[in-house]
């Protein structure tokens, strides 16, 4: 097995036992404030209450723009895109659960209404994951070739 610069061979001599230091005087108490960390920084805020206007927002632009763009145009995270999008898929099938008319009706609407466009789907080769799709198709072609 090959020896990494880190290792320690196994015929290595033991290290020799060092003095522990001697433990520091306590600090002194630092009284918590909320929303302050220990080094005195501002906590980040957690992100306010979505409002159903922006929901409804979110869901219209789903289909023409990315979660960063639509982020920024509702005035929330990206996360909370997605967050949204995944939450509003899963109760509209659970919702159509049991009857397969209804589920069929729902799966058309998401894919019409609540799904990214395929074309720009990460790793389908469109404008958000076709740059590292061809790269890492490329290199995974030559490690291949060179392992074969």
């Amino acid at each position: 097995m090959a020896q990494f610069p880190f290792a320690k061979p196994k015929d290595a001599p033991a290290a020799a036992p060092t003095a522990t230091p001697a433990p520091a005087a306590p600090a002194a108490e630092v009284p918590k404030t909320k929303g302050v960390k220990k080094s005195g920084e501002d906590r980040k805020k957690p992100a306010a209450q979505m409002t159903s206007d922006q929901v409804k927002q979110i869901l219209s632009l789903v289909k023409t723009s990315s979660y960063s763009e639509i982020a920024e145009k509702v005035g929330v995270t990206k996360f909370q895109v997605n967050r949204v999008l995944m939450s509003t898929k899963k109760q509209l099938r659970e919702a159509a659960a049991g009857d397969a008319a209804k589920l069929a009706k729902v799966e058309a609407y998401i894919k019409e209404y609540l799904s990214r466009p395929e074309d720009t789907l990460p790793g389908k080769g469109g404008a958000r994951g076709g740059k590292v799709k061809g790269a890492v198709d490329s290199l995974v072609g030559d490690i291949l070739a060179s392992i074969s």
